[in-house]
């Protein structure tokens, strides 16, 4: 499966010798849609359009500015779908809760499962779909 990744290069942060990219430190300092803080994580995205949307819904057009786009390479075995049924289930288990904090709790538990390399969630928009990457986990091609 080939995923898209978009990152702001010219952050300080970027600028160091040992900065990669893919290592999920964002996730460590930031809760995200699937995560929650202090959860090493990667986003991507199914399409180079859809990751550029995604990111650009954390910052304004005016201040997206020059950005890196990486493609990578994902094996299929190393994937886990996650349906449309699964996480509406998900979703009733935890009624008491946000739907966000939901979401957060299901992408941290895959995350400390470590079931798969690759969550592929149900999101669809446009047909696309949203993917999440664990990146502890090392996959051929990645």
């Amino acid at each position: 499966m080939r995923a898209w990744r978009v990152f702001d290069h010219n952050r300080d942060f970027a600028r160091f010798p040992d900065f990669d990219p893919l290592d999920g430190e964002g996730g460590l300092h930031e809760a995200g849609t699937w995560n929650l803080q202090g959860n090493r994580i990667v986003y991507a995205s199914s399409t180079s359009s859809l990751a550029i949307i995604e990111r650009l819904v954390h910052v304004t057009p005016r201040a997206f500015g020059e950005q890196m786009l990486l493609e990578l390479e994902i094996p299929d075995d190393t994937i886990e779908v996650v349906s449309p049924r699964q996480f509406a289930q998900h979703l009733r288990d935890g009624r008491n809760h946000s739907r966000a904090s939901d979401s957060q709790r299901f992408g941290t538990a895959w995350l400390v499962e470590r079931r798969s390399v690759t969550a592929r969630n149900y999101i669809r928009l446009d047909g696309r779909l949203a993917k999440l990457r664990d990146p502890d986990q090392q996959g051929e091609d990645l």
